[in-house]
């Protein structure tokens, strides 16, 4: 089943964005941060902030208003996906330095519209995804919740979830690196 932005339910009023991004919540508790500032200050997440600011993401990744549920994929799971990718010794090349290529695997990472706790993800349903026509499908493996992306093997665990309960955007660390199948 994929889950479309028609189908999430939310509560209170938003505002709708002209360019693709996802709406916004009205009104923000004081402790709730932003994507960016969750990851700025560690460096087991360099490789993705990196890759936030390559791709001009930074207003959508640092808004605290963001209503959106964000997987947040470790430097380690990033270069064990580049490495494990059969596409020759211009594998980091092709991925981080091509923009349309790192920007949709930016965008590929936020669900948006919904502020999602692993408890309200449904196994077996397909969330879209900020690129347009693609989605994360949620699985388990031996109990363990486990995101997968649509169309191909790339599967991440969530490694810590629910990260700033309460505010728009939650996050949920994750130990794979999610890559849509359009690329």
């Amino acid at each position: 089943m994929v889950v479309q932005k028609s189908e999430l339910v939310h509560g209170g009023e938003e505002e709708e964005d002209d360019d693709m991004r996802p709406r916004v919540a009205p009104m923000i508790p004081s402790e709730c941060n932003s994507a960016l500032s969750m990851i700025s200050g560690n460096d087991e997440y360099s490789i993705f902030k990196n890759a936030i600011h390559e791709t001009g993401m930074d207003s959508v990744y640092g808004s605290v208003r963001l209503r959106a549920t964000v997987f947040i994929p470790t430097n380690k799971a990033i270069v064990d996906a580049i490495q494990s990718m059969s596409m020759g010794e211009d594998v980091e090349t092709r991925v981080f330095k091509d923009f349309d290529t790192l920007h949709a695997l930016v965008r590929h990472h936020v669900i948006p519209y919904y502020s999602m706790a692993v408890g309200d993800m449904q196994i077996g349903s397909c969330y879209e995804t900020m690129v347009q026509g693609q989605c994360i499908r949620i699985g388990s493996d031996d109990g363990e919740m486990v995101v997968l992306s649509s169309g191909n093997n790339n599967n991440a665990t969530i490694d810590m979830a629910d990260l700033n309960q309460g505010c728009p955007t939650l996050f949920h660390t994750i130990t794979g690196f999610l890559i849509p199948d359009i690329l």
